[in-house]
This record gives C-alpha cells, sequence and structure tokens, in this order.
C-alpha cells in the first residue's frame, strides 16, 4: 500500500484572524502539526471535506516567517510509514502611519 501526501497553505502575509495549513493525500493515518518545535494539533480525520487543515490564529505567530512542519502519519503496512513536510507561514508587522505634522 503506497501512502501520499502534499502540504499546502496560505500565501502571503496572513490577513484575518486566521490562517491555515493543510495536508491532502491518500493512507493517511493521522497528521501532526507542529510551530516553533511543538505539537499544535494532531489530526485523525479530515476536517476540510478533503483536507487535514490547521487553522492557526495569527496572533500566535511571530512577526516574520513560521514555519510548520506537517508529520504524517500512514495507514498500517504503507510505503513510507511516515513523512514529514515543512510549509511557510508569513505575518507582516503592521504598517505605522508617517508623521505628517
Amino acid at each position: 500500500v503506497t501512502g501520499t501526501a502534499r502540504v499546502s497553505g496560505a500565501n502571503g502575509c496572513a490577513s484575518g484572524k486566521y490562517t491555515y495549513a493543510r495536508v491532502r493525500g491518500t493512507n493517511i493515518a493521522s497528521v501532526k502539526y507542529y510551530l516553533y518545535g511543538k505539537l499544535v494539533k494532531t489530526l485523525t480525520k479530515r476536517n476540510k471535506s478533503i483536507y487535514y487543515q490547521l487553522n492557526q490564529p495569527v496572533s500566535k505567530l511571530r512577526y516574520g516567517v513560521s514555519l510548520v512542519t506537517a508529520r504524517v502519519t500512514f495507514v498500517q503496512n504503507s510505503t513510507p510509514a511516515t513523512k514529514t513536510m515543512t510549509i511557510r507561514l508569513s505575518r507582516c508587522r503592521p504598517a505605522t502611519p508617517r508623521f505628517t505634522g
């Protein structure tokens, strides 16, 4: 049995309250999302139709680029057994008004 997985996410600077990273694939048993090396969420079922999606509050991201790691575990007897992928999520600093005084 062959397992496949692809990761995708929001492009550009995050706007709004949430940004996302998501995994799509076949024969997936679970997806673990890590942010700054800490486990953020574990999914064992799809939560967005065909995706295993992490909705990340923008306020929890540092300014600049943050790396989210998705560790996919496939069903038993799959090749490969696991796959680790990384995606970049961006948070830009708010614009500062120029002094017009």
